[in-house]
């Protein structure tokens, strides 16, 4: 298409464009998970706004996972610390996720699918602060899809918290 633009200044047939993967950015590179928005509280949600910004973090760090993925062979690390290791299954992709940080101040562990199939992407995680667990989540989205949400679940100290976000 780029191409075809620099030669004829125009772009044809734009119809495969539906069936590539959306480029979703980091909307900020937090240092810690204080600077992030919290994630929507949905229905059920009794998390608090600080909590609801640690699930924000768990869920940026879930999709650097992601991001990673593309550029490393079976074993990678996170932005700023931990690593993760993935295996190819009948599926997709299996993930598992040893302490992995994309803020200074969170570590994330578990595990995370992505059925190449359906688009889904799944994850099962725990959080730890300080050396202490903080907490589970599940969060899928569907990444095929381009203004995809991606749903978080779980207990943060607690609360229950049930929240969405904007997939990474």
């Amino acid at each position: 298409m780029i191409r075809r633009f620099v030669d004829r200044l125009s772009l044809g047939d734009t119809t495969c464009i539906a069936k590539v993967r959306p480029i979703r950015t980091v909307p900020h590179f937090a240092r810690r998970a204080e600077e992030l928005a919290p994630a929507e509280a949905r229905a059920g949600n009794k998390a608090s706004t600080d909590e609801l910004r640690l699930a924000s973090a768990a869920l940026e760090t879930v999709g650097d996972v992601l991001a990673r993925f593309y550029v490393t062979y079976g074993i990678g690390s996170g932005l700023r610390g931990g690593e993760f290791t993935y295996t190819l299954q009948p599926y997709g992709q299996a993930f598992d996720l040893n302490r992995v940080k994309w803020t200074e101040d969170l570590e994330v562990s578990g595990n995370m699918k992505w059925n190449q199939n359906t688009d889904v992407i799944s994850a099962d995680v725990k959080l730890i602060q300080n050396g202490k667990r903080i907490g589970t989540l599940s969060i899928t989205w569907n990444d095929g899809q381009r203004d995809a949400v991606a749903v978080i679940s779980g207990t943060l100290g607690n609360s229950q918290l049930e929240a969405r976000r904007i997939a990474p």
